[in-house]
């Protein structure tokens, strides 16, 4: 019978086609985003933090202010801070632009994540009266 219509045999291998790939892409999704656990300890007990002002529902915390938190905490396993932002990446050609988080060095050690290769960052102590504020 298929090969008497070939036309409907075209549609319907394309249907199946169609069908196949939208489930394979729905199950993998649904796959990353919900079965599979996250790649760091007990991702149930993190939280995120933002401040309310007036102009904003959730505005960033400013780094001394965290180092502030950090130092009087008395609630968490621990505190880090992070802010997504764009890079320009530069070099030989055109300048290609990049997301990323820019992150405090706890950041990592708080989720339990091991670098692959070398260390954590390294604390560093800032001398806040030397820095010029615009």
């Amino acid at each position: 019978m298929l090969r008497k219509n070939p036309g409907f045999t075209v549609v319907v291998i394309l249907m199946l086609t169609l069908g196949i790939g939208a489930n394979t892409a729905i199950f993998s999704v649904v796959n990353a985003a919900i079965f599979r656990p996250f790649p760091f300890a007990h991702p149930e007990r993190l939280v995120a933090v933002y401040q309310k002002t007036s102009q904003f529902e959730e505005s960033s915390v400013s780094y001394p202010d965290i180092l502030d938190w950090q130092k009087d905490n008395r609630s968490f396993a621990g505190l880090s801070a992070w802010r997504r932002d764009s890079f320009n990446l530069t070099g030989s050609g055109e300048a290609e632009q990049y997301q990323g988080l820019q992150t405090s060095a706890t950041f990592l050690p708080l989720l339990g994540v091991q670098p692959i290769l070398g260390r954590y960052f390294q604390k560093r102590k800032i001398n806040w009266e030397r820095l010029r504020w615009f």
